[in-house]
């Protein structure tokens, strides 16, 4: 044998008496060190990531909680609690259900732009006279404006300081199952909000409804969101 037997007869030629092995060793260590440094650094920043968007998350829920908690409070907007409630059942993002339900009362739009920022006021709009059926020829000037106002904070509410996440959730459920629950749940909303104004709804409200929420998501599709997962941009 080439080893125990050179050993034995003083022949240390075929041991390596030399540092290359503990070298070795020690060398293997601080790459698998950096390896480890480098996987907790990814994993804290994925944690910071998450905790980030979360939050955000967490701010429109919030705000939705005070939604709810007006709607029940007022008699008059308790109409609107079943489809709030339904959409929450259905896990659509709380941002989304808020865009949605703003337009039932100027009260609920204003504490909404309010969180955002902006100190506007909405606009009292009058209630007819007499039924009208929809459509969109027989709209006011005033009433118009009323709906792109809606409009302009619907995109607001659903670009500014939003969930990666939940967007890209409400991105899924509008090419899934849950599209018909998108449209029925704004349909309604719609529907609440011409009648009150003695405007009555028509057959041709989920057109609409699907047309807006197709628009929302080309504005979505517009945006560069962080992905939570990767750190990079979400490739929609």
């Amino acid at each position: 044998m080439d080893t125990f037997d050179n050993f034995d007869s003083g022949d240390t030629g075929a041991i390596d008496t030399g540092n290359s092995g503990a070298e070795g060793v020690r060398e293997t260590s601080r790459e698998q060190s950096e390896k480890q440094k480098e996987k907790s650094s990814k994993a804290l920043a994925g944690i910071r990531r998450s905790q980030k968007d979360e939050g955000k998350s967490k701010k429109h829920s919030n705000l939705l909680a005070k939604i709810i908690s007006y709607i029940v409070e007022h008699d008059d907007q308790n109409a609107a609690l079943p489809f709030v409630l339904e959409m929450l059942e259905q896990g659509i993002p709380s941002n989304i259900i808020i865009s949605f339900c703003i337009i039932i009362d100027t009260k609920v739009m204003e504490m909404v732009l309010w969180e955002f920022g902006y100190a506007n006021t909405f606009p009292l709009l009058p209630i007819r006279k007499s039924l009208v059926i929809f459509h969109a020829d027989i709209l006011t000037p005033d009433e118009k404006n009323y709906i792109n106002l809606w409009l302009e904070m619907v995109f607001v509410i659903i670009t500014q300081e939003v969930s990666s996440l939940m967007t890209k959730r409400f991105i899924e459920q509008i090419h899934g199952p849950k599209r018909d629950v998108l449209v029925r749940s704004l349909s309604q909303f719609l529907s609440l909000f011409f009648t009150a104004l003695r405007i009555e709804p028509t057959a041709d409200l989920p057109a609409y409804a699907a047309f807006i929420i197709d628009q929302m998501e080309r504005k979505i599709r517009q945006m560069d969101l962080e992905d939570v997962d990767t750190g990079g941009k979400i490739k929609w």
